[in-house]
């Protein structure tokens, strides 16, 4: 085997590892290997960097989805905060028509599974119970507009 020194940069590996791809004649592994040599690239050290690079950019993506994903909830929590809770002084009967409607599924299946959840008898339920339960429906709608809202422009994006 002839002594051949390795590239000198990216650009000349490059080049060497392209023409050995092209020339397909039927080899074995140890002719590859051989033939990946005389060009001056050693196959063992190529796969390990490979596979370095490959480890390094999966670690840099999951970052970056984790910060993603933790601005996203301070973004969703923001929105939440903004909105003012129902008052004791909203009427009664108005609380109680926004309910049925959420029972009758007007308002989506999350609203419905958390009234289900929550109270069984709707005469029964106090003003104060109503209005904490009309704030955490209208949370589960804002973050279901919100998260759709992301995913249609995630869509788009395509």
């Amino acid at each position: 085997m002839m002594d051949v020194k390795p590239p000198k940069n990216a650009s000349e590996f490059l080049d060497r590892l392209a023409d050995f791809l092209t020339d397909f004649p039927e080899r074995t592994k140890k002719e590859l290997r051989e033939d990946l040599l005389a060009k001056g690239i050693n196959p063992e050290k190529t796969i390990q960097n490979i596979q370095e690079i490959i480890q390094y950019k999966l670690k840099e993506y999951r970052l970056a989805r984790l910060k993603q994903a933790k601005q996203e909830r301070l973004r969703i929590l923001e929105k939440l905060e903004q909105i003012k809770p129902y008052k004791s002084s909203d009427k009664l009967e108005e609380l109680k028509d926004k309910v049925t409607k959420i029972l009758s599924g007007q308002f989506g299946q999350e609203a419905l599974e958390e009234v289900l959840i929550h109270f069984h008898k709707l005469e029964n339920i106090t003003e104060n119970d109503l209005i904490s339960l009309l704030d955490d429906v209208r949370d589960l709608e804002i973050l279901d507009k919100t998260l759709s809202a992301d995913t249609n422009m995630d869509d788009s994006d395509e």
